[in-house]
This record gives C-alpha cells, structure tokens and sequence, in this order.
C-alpha cells in the first residue's frame, strides 16, 4: 500500500517503486529496523504520504470487503 499512496501523492509510479523496495530490502538485510520505520526516515515519503501513515499500514485497509467477496464466490453466508 505504500507504493499506490505515493503513487496517489503523484509521484511517479517508477520512483515510488524503487523507495518502496530499497526500504523492503534494508529491512530484510537489517537488525531490528522496520519497514515502516525505514519509510518514516525518508524524507520524500514524509513529505508527501506522512501524515496518513497510520492508514497506509493498517493491516484491517484492504479487507474491507471481505464479506462481499465471500459472498460472490458462494463461500460464505450471505451478509444482507
């Protein structure tokens, strides 16, 4: 989701990319240093996208419409 709100900050989708993976790659290489941290401590990313922080790392943002989907596929019962 960091990548789509930097993308929505309109910066260009290439340079949202390439921040989004250096932070993912530090944060694999690293000790203790987060991802979400890592975005936190870039600049450009606190400049256009910091103050939505919390949204864009809810874990809860994208299953908003889980029901709906079971309910499509027939997996579940129905929520209406």
């Amino acid at each position: 989701m960091p990548t789509y709100s930097l993308v929505e900050s309109e910066m260009s989708r290439e340079d949202a990319y390439l921040i989004v993976q250096k932070a993912a790659m530090q944060a694999m290489e690293s000790s203790g240093t987060g991802f979400r941290t890592l975005l936190e401590n870039n600049d450009e990313v606190v400049k256009r996208i910091g103050s939505k922080m919390d949204e864009v790392f809810d874990p809860w943002a994208g299953l908003e419409h889980t029901d709906l989907a079971y309910e499509r596929l027939g997996l579940g019962v129905p929520t209406s």
